[in-house]
């Protein structure tokens, strides 16, 4: 890739120039050729262009704020910058590893255990519990455990034993990006 080097007249240059793009990375000054576009682009690279535009947003909205452009700084390493983390960030959904329904026996109380990562941070897990028919039973906000990684939900509602329900975990980041995991959990009868 050719640096660009400047006199005392010119500072920086960025943008379009001929066939030539000027640009700045790592507090360099930098230029590459203009890519040469040759089809009509198709709806899946439209879709994801229209998804990298919105990244963008979310990045310029998101580095205004102090706060979370110190947060994406910290992540920083080698050549990376907070707002190509937070494209990143934008682009990728967090993952729900695994909802774990050991403690969970129907009973208030109990707990419904989500693990929930993402490449920067999960801002909120919520957990929703439903009938055989879809009805809902309880749904709320899981709280962070002191570990940092694990989420914890305490169930408010009791479930009649032998009654199969639906339990989905909603984890969401900090760009609004959300995933779901569903398991069935038949409520087992306590041990005589």
């Amino acid at each position: 890739m050719p640096k660009v080097k400047y006199n005392k007249f010119v500072e920086s240059i960025s943008g379009q120039v001929g066939g030539m793009i000027f640009y700045q990375a790592d507090g360099q000054n930098l230029s590459r050729a203009m890519p040469q576009i040759t089809a009509e682009r198709t709806a899946e690279q439209q879709a994801n262009s229209s998804r990298f535009g919105a990244a963008q947003q979310y990045a310029a909205k998101a580095l205004a704020d102090p706060t979370i452009k110190a947060a994406y700084k910290a992540l920083c390493r080698g050549h990376q910058n907070p707002r190509n983390l937070a494209i990143r960030d934008a682009m990728r959904p967090p993952v729900v590893e695994s909802m774990n329904l050991e403690g969970y026996a129907g009973k208030p109380g109990q707990l419904v255990r989500v693990k929930a990562t993402d490449d920067f941070r999960v801002v909120e897990v919520k957990v929703t519990i439903r009938g055989p028919q879809g009805e809902l039973i309880e749904e709320g906000l899981a709280e962070l455990t002191a570990d940092g990684t694990d989420w914890s939900y305490e169930a408010k509602v009791e479930v009649p034993a032998g009654q199969a329900v639906s339990v989905t975990a909603v984890a969401k980041d900090t760009p609004g990006n959300t995933t779901q995991c569903q398991r069935w959990h038949l409520v087992a009868a306590p041990a005589a």
